[in-house]
This record gives C-alpha cells, sequence and structure tokens, in this order.
C-alpha cells in the first residue's frame, strides 16, 4: 500500500463512531422533529373542530342552506 492510499475499499470503512456530542444532537432534532408533528397534527384538529362548530353555529342561527357555496 502507498502512503496516499486509502487504509479500506471503497464502501468498506467500518463504521465511524459517533461522539457525545452527535449522539445528543441528533436525539434532540429527533425529539424536536417529533414535538413539531405532534403540535402541527393537534393544532390541524383544533382548526378542524372550530370550523366545523363555526359553520355549525352559522347553519343554527342562519338556518340551513343560508350559505350558497357555488
Amino acid at each position: 500500500m502507498g502512503l496516499f492510499t486509502p487504509k479500506y475499499p471503497k464502501g468498506a470503512e467500518p463504521p465511524r463512531k459517533d461522539s457525545r456530542a452527535d449522539r445528543k444532537s441528533r436525539e434532540f432534532h429527533e425529539r424536536l422533529d417529533k414535538q413539531m408533528e405532534d403540535d402541527f397534527k393537534r393544532l390541524h384538529r383544533e382548526s378542524k373542530e372550530r370550523s366545523a362548530h363555526f359553520w355549525q353555529d352559522y347553519e343554527q342561527r342562519n338556518g340551513p342552506g343560508s350559505v350558497d357555496w357555488s
């Protein structure tokens, strides 16, 4: 082997050991992604519920068919 040849053939390198900082960063971002996804789902559900409640209340006050959707 020459001085500048790679120690391992291409694609056969041993897996790199994660440092503590890498692991903590990865875990933090995984938690953050999960929290953001859960928040988005919760907010989306709450928005749908508010919208349904609004239209139910609107129809109740103004009579069924009071909105022309066309």
